[in-house]
């Protein structure tokens, strides 16, 4: 059989795979990435920066890298999942109900914010 994947296991993506499953695919060529992927990639990096922060300059640069990897991760996520297709594919704009724009702008915003801070270079200090 074809192998599947989702992208989030929301209720959308139950539905799908419980009718995938009810018609004979087989669950082990179904996969589902955790949206949770965004959060967890920089949360752990976080924990790592903060071990790092009275590490040399270099050895902090380093440990920043995957961080900024999930980052983006988040942001494309955000930006293309919520504003770009939810938006103008979906239509979610028009909903009175769940228009998540609004949201979405908040969460993008704070990334990007983040990912500002994280890109700068960190210098040894001068002596």
């Amino acid at each position: 059989m074809t192998r599947i994947a989702f992208i989030g296991g929301g209720n959308m993506a139950r539905s799908l795979i419980g009718g995938l499953l009810a018609t004979g695919h087989a669950a082990a060529d179904i996969r589902v990435l955790r949206a949770l992927s965004a959060s967890d990639i920089p949360g752990r990096r976080a924990a790592r920066l903060y071990r790092r922060r009275a590490a040399a300059a270099a050895e902090f640069e380093r440990a920043k890298a995957l961080a900024v990897v999930g980052l983006v991760l988040g942001f494309t996520l955000w930006f293309f999942g919520f504003m770009t297709v939810g938006a103008e594919w979906f239509l979610m704009w028009q909903s009175q109900n769940w228009n998540g724009q609004q949201a979405a702008f908040r969460i993008i915003a704070c990334i990007g914010i983040v990912l500002v801070f994280l890109g700068q270079r960190d210098a040894e200090p001068a002596r």
